[in-house]
């Protein structure tokens, strides 16, 4: 559902729709094309009490930005957005586990399965730095 580069432009982050962490590095030829993967690891999301986000009805994670030592996972289907501090797992996305952030009350009026879709961060202006959800569908709100 997702992928994220590492600075480095061969370690990479995906999340899969029913809730795991893909994690790897992607070798590429001298021209750039890909050529193969080294270290993938998959491991399950988890909530903040340790659950695997699958088993708590967390299952259709979307989209992920990462940023410093934070990293956020956007569920659609049940418009949620998890927080996930990277620092106090040691660095690694696998140990993580995921916090709730609040959301506007108006997203709990979205349709099913018409949520957050895409998340970012803001790279410049006064909100520089805030991270942004996008919607799917959201019909007019």
């Amino acid at each position: 559902s997702a992928l994220r580069m590492a600075p480095d432009g061969e370690g990479f982050t995906a999340l899969t729709d029913t809730g795991d962490w893909i994690t790897g590095r992607i070798a590429a030829a001298a021209d750039g094309a890909p050529t193969g993967l080294s270290d993938v690891t998959i491991a399950p999301i988890r909530t903040v009490d340790g659950r695997r986000t699958k088993d708590v009805g967390l299952w259709d994670s979307e989209s992920l930005a990462i940023a410093g030592d934070m990293a956020f996972v956007g569920i659609e289907r049940q418009h949620a957005i998890l927080a996930f501090d990277l620092k106090a797992a040691g660095g690694d996305i696998l140990l993580a586990r995921g916090k709730p952030l609040p959301l506007p009350d108006f997203v709990k009026a979205w349709p099913e399965n018409r949520g957050i879709e895409a998340l970012g961060i803001l790279p410049a202006g006064p909100y520089a730095g805030r991270l942004i959800g996008l919607a799917e569908r959201s019909g007019e709100r």
